[in-house]
């Protein structure tokens, strides 16, 4: 009996199990390559003069709708407007150092043991702090 085909050996495409024996390869794949609407169409290429291959358009490539020409737009991306990504990780890498020590602390404070109240020795009637 031929192999199961599962899901998983679909969504690898159907060359892969071509390859690994899950289909024969007489098998004519036609059907599964067939779309409708088809995602490419053919049609022959416009060509242009060489006179106008290398012309400057007249007009921008294209314009928005709030009026500017996307042409002439230029994305300066390397001003600094803000905090840059490294001193940001630097600080956040700072913050959680401090928070770390500041939890180490508490730590450490809550695990001191006023020695009146570990000799037992400490007022019996009065709570902590009074």
């Amino acid at each position: 009996p031929p192999p199961q085909i599962r899901p998983e050996d679909v969504s690898r495409g159907l060359l892969s199990m071509i390859n690994r024996g899950l289909l024969p390869e007489h098998v004519d794949l036609t059907p599964a390559l067939v779309r409708v609407p088809a995602p490419a169409l053919q049609a022959p290429a416009k060509i242009h003069p060489h006179e106008e291959q290398f012309s400057k358009h007249a007009g921008p490539a294209y314009t928005s709708p709030f009026g500017f020409s996307a042409a002439t737009l230029k994305l300066d991306l390397l001003t600094g407007v803000g905090e840059s990504l490294k001193a940001r990780r630097e600080r956040e890498a700072e913050e959680e150092e401090e928070a770390r020590v500041r939890g180490a602390l508490q730590a450490a404070q809550a695990a001191i043991v006023d020695p009146s109240e570990a000799l037992g020795t400490g007022d019996l009637g009065a709570g902590p702090g009074v």
